[in-house]
């Protein structure tokens, strides 16, 4: 008897707990999003994960703390794949990846019984083929080439006879990042061993120093997010099938290596922990100051709208 009232008194403790929560911070705009005032925001936001999605990331936790937020707000830029990782043993709030969430992850989500899986796009991003300044003859690749650089040919020569009879140098990111993710997906049916395989590879944890091997690297050649690539002197960006990596031809799809940035969190999440919706919310209102800025594109309004809707019911 005694042991049923601890459970019970224990049990409605945890629900009185959470239905306390306080979401005094949320406020409403005129078209019935939610606002953020920062000052009233209190607790702990653990975010991991995309690389690319890292400067904008940073760039609106510094806002939010400028602001007034006075609580903790990490971002660890260990890339995606690792951030869904933690994401799913339910070590962080949000897990940001520039690739979209994959099956198997979607099931370790579910497993931690924290409620749906809410998924936020938060830019638009173009992943980018990219080749030595100094490699003057390429300009234009085709799927077909790209597939066959980074795979199958040894020369430039073996791709097209007017190119340089040297070796392709192949410089790509690590396994866990989203942008490898991604590209292997587009280019090779997901089959990641069919580009780590491949002679003459080298794989880069940081985005960074794989630009610098490009640059060093006449015949090198490599892919990273368009917003690294805006930030570097001695590399040029490929167009795909003719068509460049413009933001006219990203914003429309055109260009065949557009894609999302995305936040992940669940039901549970953001209901037991209001700083997380709060901080989502920011990120939201406020990612158009940055991603031109930075190297991205923002989202069309109708599209920013529909994220913003998500987390209209679940802040009470």
């Amino acid at each position: 008897m005694i042991r049923f009232f601890l459970i019970a008194s224990l049990s409605f403790f945890i629900s009185s707990f959470i239905v306390a929560q306080d979401f005094s911070w949320a406020g409403k705009a005129k078209d019935g999003t939610l606002t953020v005032d920062v000052t009233r925001v209190k607790g702990a936001v653990l975010v991991a994960g995309s690389g690319t999605v890292y400067p904008l990331g940073s760039a609106i936790i510094d806002q939010f703390k400028a602001e007034g937020f006075t609580g903790q707000a990490t971002y660890d830029n260990i890339c995606s794949g690792a951030g869904f990782k933690r994401f799913v043993t339910g070590e962080i709030d949000i897990s940001s990846s520039s690739v979209a969430i994959d099956d198997a992850t979607k099931k370790g989500v579910a497993a931690l019984n924290k409620g749906d899986l809410l998924e936020f796009k938060i830019a638009l991003d173009a992943l980018v083929v990219i080749v030595n300044g100094k490699n003057v003859a390429v300009k234009d690749l085709t799927t077909d080439q790209i597939k066959a650089l980074f795979v199958t040919a040894t020369l430039w020569s073996d791709v097209d006879k007017s190119w340089p009879a040297e070796k392709i140098v192949r410089f790509i990111p690590e396994t866990s990042h989203g942008t490898f993710l991604y590209f292997v997906e587009k280019f090779f049916g997901k089959k990641a061993e069919t580009l780590t395989g491949a002679p003459n590879t080298q794989r880069f944890q940081d985005y960074n120093q794989l630009i610098s091997a490009v640059e060093k690297e006449k015949y090198g050649i490599g892919f990273i997010g368009y917003d690294y690539y805006k930030e570097a002197d001695s590399i040029r960006a490929t167009s795909l099938d003719g068509v460049s990596p413009t933001k006219e031809n990203v914003l429309t799809s055109k260009y065949g290596l557009s894609r999302y940035l995305y936040l992940y969190t669940t039901t549970g999440i953001v209901q037991s922990k209001p700083q997380v919706a709060a901080f989502i919310s920011f990120f939201l209102n406020s990612a158009g100051k940055y991603t031109n800025k930075l190297g991205f594109f923002s989202l069309p309004a109708d599209i920013l709208l529909a994220q913003k809707k998500q987390l209209i019911p679940l802040v009470k």
